[in-house]
């Protein structure tokens, strides 16, 4: 039986800036009746695709997607997110931003209206925007000096002009900014579990719940993750753990994991999974690909792959490409 420690590790950070990229097909002036609730965030991390995942739920601050990235500590990440008008009127929607103590909004060289309302008072509004056009923006979140190895969260909600009160739990979308301190070659369990991907910086070891962040995927796309195993115990070991998707349900995607030439993948998926025998300070890496390979079927939601030892899990980012 094995034990998952699941205290939350979100800190406050510093979100030092929200800078406008390039609005597409804006109309030039706003009225107060322009709004529509069929506004949708996409996000990215690493790489150069763009997720939506799925539209959060009534009443939940918690769905919609998600990118990570790994930093040193006292680093910083720089993120991009659209605003994307799905409906047939052109609409001005609502930002708020939470987990950070501050946040700067810009539309060009111009400083985003802050609107008033109730206890979440930093609602930023958009301009116009036309059916089918989004608006892109840059978030760069730093990370204080001599952060800890954790994971730090930061949210954007996405509302209708008009709401009020504005409250992460009324928001029609959600995206989290997953900001993860990285790894140190060691940590300070006797065995440990580690991941990256391609030639990013490695999260997990002796930290839990960490996300090793990856480019979202187009169907056909694949990414490959290094998992590695470590012992730091005083003797030699193997290590047992496995994979899994939290989710539940991966009909668009495809795993297979390799110990250098040999396909290992059952093993991982069966929990029957051990490593060799590894001496004190040895580590023993394996190949994670993960394809997509078509619209997931029946599965309607973004997967959350995952590897695991007795003591840690560490989250493989892996999300549908738009």
């Amino acid at each position: 039986m094995y034990k998952i420690s699941r205290a939350s590790r979100i800190r406050s950070i510093a979100v030092v800036a929200v800078a406008l990229i390039a609005p597409l097909l804006l109309s030039a002036t706003a009225t107060a009746a322009a709004y529509n609730q069929n506004g949708h965030l996409l996000v990215r991390g690493t790489g150069s695709t763009y997720t939506m995942g799925y539209p959060a739920t009534s009443g939940s601050s918690s769905a919609g997607s998600s990118a990570a990235i790994a930093v040193p500590a006292g680093g910083s990440a720089t993120y991009s997110f659209k605003v994307f008008n799905k409906g047939t009127t052109a609409s001005q929607y609502g930002l708020l931003m939470t987990g950070g103590t501050t946040a700067t909004v810009r539309f060009g060289s111009a400083v985003g209206k802050v609107v008033k309302i109730g206890p979440y008072d930093d609602r930023y509004l958009t301009p116009l925007i036309n059916p089918g056009a989004s608006l892109t923006y840059s978030v760069k979140v730093q990370l204080a000096k001599n952060s800890p190895q954790a994971t730090y969260n930061t949210g954007i909600h996405l509302f209708p002009r008009d709401l009020s009160p504005t409250h992460p739990t009324y928001a029609m979308d959600v995206i989290t900014l997953v900001t993860e301190v990285r790894a140190p070659a060691a940590g300070t369990n006797p065995t440990e579990i580690f991941a990256r991907n391609g030639g990013l910086s490695y999260v997990g070891g002796s930290v839990d719940g960490q996300t090793a962040g990856a480019a979202p995927l187009k169907v056909g796309a694949s990414t490959t993750f290094t998992v590695r195993l470590r012992n730091n115990g005083p003797a030699p070991t193997r290590i047992w753990a496995f994979t899994g998707n939290e989710a539940g349900c991966d009909d668009g995607f495809t795993v297979k994991v390799k110990a250098g030439t040999t396909d290992v993948t059952a093993a991982w998926k069966n929990h029957s999974f051990e490593s060799p025998t590894l001496a004190k300070n040895q580590t023993k890496d394996y190949t994670f690909t993960i394809k997509r390979v078509n619209d997931g079927g029946s599965c309607g939601q973004t997967p959350k792959f995952f590897v695991q030892t007795t003591a840690t899990r560490v989250y493989l980012g892996v999300a549908p490409a738009v």
